[in-house]
């Protein structure tokens, strides 16, 4: 049985030792079942929560303050608000009550503006809202005079500002430079009222603005005037952290120094009439290349490229530049119609293409480099196949592989090969023959030509016969005429061309008959 104790536990009858009528030891207190979980939160609604942008107070004189106010049920994200040019902000506050924003601000020039709140919701996007307001006041007839319109940076102007004789005076008068007090009184002069300001900074070089604020009564007003600072000139263009050599695209580091608020870096492969990419490198010394550039600009090995900087006024061009590739030319190779075993590379040449940096060694190979090559060093764009190390030669029908190397690299594969056939022996000299008394047989022979494995002996009656040596018996029959030949033979062919015939003891007559003409032959 179960039992409610007074604690609002359970508990359970165990025995006799049990007392129901308290939880005591010997009873099991069973806990209560936990709460139900809370249920979960209402789904977010899909789409831009409502915003509600005021601007208080609505209508405000020039230079007066206010305030623009964004409420919201949602947290937006990346709020900002733009005032819609009649105001400028002066502070910013948030979260008063939750999920409002308060920019503070001063009110400019007379005119009717619309400011817009925007914020960013996930999933959704930037939503926004809108409110309108007024700067009220006439506008201000007065006259501008300025010592030098068009100064030289880093120079200071006066400013003389003419109104209308008022019989209420001026009030709370002041020159703003660029939005922000300009720091400069000379007095009044004739004819009144002409307001003077001496020493107002022309700044840097490009456009400025010159605002003249009063409130005059009911009256507010801002006029404005601008001049435009001359550019500075950029010097001392420089190029820092071209690579030596370069494998792939690279980057280096461009400087200068006098900068200026209006400044653009062009840089071109060809020529500045032919296209370039540019960056915007205003109010900065140096900049990196090519991160930023347009067009998708890379560096590459081997291209010359051009650089400019422009100020707004005039070009400026920096030293050229370029970084050589790390791999060096392909070689090419010619070679002699054949040679036979252990050839000294004689015939055989390497030549390449001029580079910087330069070819200085040339390596060969019969296995393309995967166990072993013969190199020898090069100052010039061409080598002989001699002269290498190792005490390399060259034997027909053997594949070499040639690669060139500049000190970073070795030239792009595949790398050029040659095999060279094998040279067809030279015919045998020394040809002699013996024809011993009376007459019915004839010992031929003749000097061995190098590189020949066998000889092809023709001569009349007989059938063209292969001599691995060189002699050869025939037997003959006392009273014919025999003319003979022999040709030097190998696997590339047969070569032939002397003739011979049996002397005037042997024979009683000389016959000459063709040299038999077989592959190889000439």
């Amino acid at each position: 049985e179960t039992y409610q104790c007074n604690n609002n536990r359970q508990w359970e009858y165990r025995g006799p030792e049990c007392n129901p009528t308290r939880c005591g030891s010997n009873c099991g207190d069973n806990p209560p079942p936990p709460p139900p979980p809370p249920p979960p939160p209402p789904p977010q609604p899909g789409g831009c929560t409502p915003i509600s942008l005021t601007v208080s107070p609505s209508t405000v004189s020039p230079g007066s303050s206010l305030e623009f106010r964004a409420s919201s049920s949602y947290g937006y994200q990346n709020t900002s608000i733009n005032m819609g040019g009649g105001a400028s902000e002066t502070g910013f506050g948030c979260c008063d009550p939750l999920y409002t924003w308060r920019w503070f601000a001063r009110s400019t020039s007379p005119g009717s503006y619309t400011a817009r709140f925007s914020g960013f919701k996930p999933g959704v996007g930037t939503c926004t809202a809108s409110a309108s307001y007024t700067v009220s006041g006439g506008s201000c007839s007065v006259s501008w005079t300025l010592s030098n319109p068009n100064p030289p940076p880093s120079s200071s102007i006066q400013v003389k500002v003419h109104g209308q004789s008022d019989p209420q005076g001026w009030q709370n008068i002041g020159l703003y430079l660029n939005n922000a007090p300009s720091g400069s009184w000379g007095g009044i002069e004739n004819p009144l009222p002409t307001f003077v300001y001496n020493n107002v900074p022309a700044g840097a070089g490009g456009g400025h603005t010159l605002q003249f604020r009063t409130n005059n009564g009911s009256r507010a007003c801002v006029p404005t005037q601008t001049f435009t600072t001359q550019s500075t000139t950029p010097t001392n263009l420089a190029v820092t952290g071209v690579p030596s050599c370069a494998n792939g695209p690279y980057n280096v580091t461009l400087s200068w120094q006098n900068t200026n608020s209006t400044l653009w870096l062009d840089l071109t492969d060809t020529s500045f009439t032919q296209g370039f990419s540019n960056k915007n490198v205003s109010n900065q010394t140096s900049t990196s290349a090519p991160t930023g550039f347009s067009n998708s600009l890379t560096l590459n090995p081997g291209t010359i490229y051009q650089w400019r900087l422009w100020n707004g006024s005039v070009h400026v061009q920096g030293p050229s530049f370029s970084a050589p590739s790390c791999v060096p030319p392909t070689p090419t190779v010619s070679t002699p119609s054949c040679i036979v075993n252990g050839n000294n590379g004689s015939g055989i040449n390497i030549s390449w293409a001029a580079a910087s940096p330069a070819v200085s060694y040339v390596d060969i190979s019969p296995d393309n480099f995967t166990a072993s090559f013969s190199n020898k060093a090069v100052s010039s764009t061409s080598t002989t196949g001699s002269g290498f190390s190792n005490g390399l030669t060259f034997n027909p029908n053997t594949p070499y592989y040639v690669r060139t190397w500049n000190g970073y690299a070795h030239n792009n594969a595949p790398n050029p090969s040659f095999s060279i056939p094998l040279c067809v022996p030279a015919a045998p000299t020394g040809l002699a023959s013996a024809c011993p008394d009376p007459g019915n047989s004839a010992n031929l022979s003749w000097t061995a030509s190098p590189n020949a494995t066998s000889y092809n002996l023709t001569a009349t009656g007989f059938p063209v016969t292969s001599v691995p040596g060189t002699t050869k018996a025939l037997s003959t029959t006392s009273g014919n005429n025999y003319s003979w030949s022999v040709s030097a033979c190998n696997s590339a062919g047969c070569y032939c061309r002397y003739w011979f015939y049996l002397p005037a003891s042997c024979l009683p007559a000389i016959c000459w008959l063709p040299c038999r003409r077989v592959r190889g032959l000439r």
